[in-house]
């Protein structure tokens, strides 16, 4: 399954950060972002999970990352 990460701030702005097979390795991108480019030095990280996506809350007010499904398929 391939799925998209966005970094989504001011509650509506999207920021893509990437296509990911592995949901490990999204994980540890959506960490590794949230380290390098936010001040909250000691995040709690929440889920909430929808039909096609899940949402991950870190502690601040208006930001968040979204992991969406992909719809797009490979032509055989």
């Amino acid at each position: 399954m391939l799925l998209k990460l966005y970094f989504v701030y001011n509650g509506h702005r999207k920021f893509f950060l990437g296509y990911f097979n592995n949901v490990d390795n999204l994980i540890e991108q959506m960490k590794s972002h949230q380290k390098a480019y936010s001040s909250i030095t000691k995040p709690k990280f929440r889920k909430y999970i929808g039909k096609d996506d899940v949402r991950f809350d870190y502690g601040a007010i208006d930001c968040y990352y979204l992991a969406v499904k992909s719809t797009c398929r490979e032509s055989r």
